[in-house]
């Protein structure tokens, strides 16, 4: 059975995405704060798909200019968005989760942002121009991009 590929910006304000093995979108949204809604957005793309599942969770860390609550909020939501994928995970499959640097799936795709998320939204947008993308959403989708050529490469 085919994988979907997951990207995950987990930024407070960020996105999940989920593509199929010829780059489909099968979902694209808003990241929940709630963990229980986090853990049943994990879920309700994992039942139905019964299949392997490789995560893309885009590796952050506080920095110097963050002040103490928000880098905590920050950590925090790194760590919900860890516990849901272990808490979803299909029966049969356990994901494969990778960490990836900002630079680094930013470089694979020629928009080094310095910070300007336009320069990921409007990347997005030329590879997905069917689909309305957000601030939200845009990372994550590039970040699952960037992990589904990561393993087909490696097949």
């Amino acid at each position: 059975m085919e994988p979907w590929f997951f990207g995950v910006d987990p930024g407070v304000s960020g996105g999940v995405a989920v593509l199929d093995t010829l780059g489909q979108v099968v979902h694209a949204g808003g990241l929940p704060s709630d963990p229980t809604e986090l853990v049943q957005v994990f879920q309700a793309l994992a039942r139905p798909a019964r299949r392997p599942w490789v995560v893309g969770i885009e590796s952050v860390h506080a920095s110097p200019q963050m002040g103490v609550v928000s880098a905590f909020t920050f950590g925090r939501a790194v760590g919900r968005v860890e516990t849901a994928v272990v808490a979803a995970r299909p029966v049969a499959q356990a994901p494969s989760v990778l960490t990836v640097t900002p630079q680094t799936w930013q470089k694979w795709h020629g928009c080094r942002t310095g910070g300007d998320k336009n320069i990921s939204k409007l990347k997005a947008q030329a590879l997905f121009p069917d689909l309305k993308i957000t601030h939200a959403i845009a990372d994550a989708l590039l970040i699952a991009m960037y992990v589904r050529q990561l393993v087909l490469e490696d097949v």
